[in-house]
């Protein structure tokens, strides 16, 4: 289980977020809420530990024990996404998650795994720079797969999923809940988290 308790965190000597308590238990998809600006994704990028936001004091737990980001992520099977567009357009689908599987030490079938539960068979010869933003999007959430995660930290970019790919995005979550992972999701809509969250946590 991933724990926070009193956590604050400061951007450039700014508090940028405070969490008075958050847990995400083992195969449980939490939903961060709240309005822009709140600090959502500066916890997550905390939590992660990239970026310039940082905890200045609370407790972060994983699995009882007590831990600083950077010991997290090397601690955990630790997959995180962020509000991006895939790199190495040129590389094909297949090629790409490939190279990705090479690059976190991933199972050999980890890309044709990944692509045949985010629906990505139908494109897995394309270049990656030709795919529709929902078609990337699948893609990085497929990434997610490749080495089976413990701690799943996603952000915001799935606005761009249409319903296919809202169906393949619920498929993941059911994967990575049957695979025991602790999944934080955060966003700004509500009505979305609630379809595919076992529970909120507000900001």
């Amino acid at each position: 289980m991933l724990e926070l308790t009193d956590w604050v965190i400061r951007r450039a000597g700014r508090e940028v977020a405070r969490v008075s308590e958050l847990k995400v238990r083992r195969g449980e998809v939490v939903g961060l809420v709240g309005p822009s600006g709140k600090g959502k994704s500066s916890v997550l990028a905390a939590l992660s530990n990239t970026g310039a936001a940082k905890p200045v004091s609370g407790e972060l737990k994983w699995e009882r024990g007590a831990r600083a980001p950077g010991d997290l992520v090397a601690a955990t099977r630790c997959a995180a996404l962020f509000d991006d567009r895939p790199d190495a357009p040129d590389l094909s689908v297949t090629d790409w998650l490939a190279y990705h599987a090479a690059a976190c030490g991933a199972p050999a079938q980890g890309p044709e795994v990944a692509m045949k539960a985010l629906g990505l068979k139908a494109v897995a010869e394309l270049p990656v720079g030709t795919l529709s933003g929902g078609m990337a999007e699948r893609l990085l959430l497929a990434r997610l797969l490749l080495r089976p995660p413990e701690l799943v930290l996603i952000d915001h970019p799935l606005a761009r999923l249409d319903a296919a790919g809202e169906f393949a995005l619920a498929s993941l979550f059911d994967r990575l809940r049957a695979d025991r992972a602790a999944v934080l999701w955060a966003a700004t809509d509500q009505a979305r988290l609630e379809r595919h969250c076992d529970r909120l946590v507000h900001l």
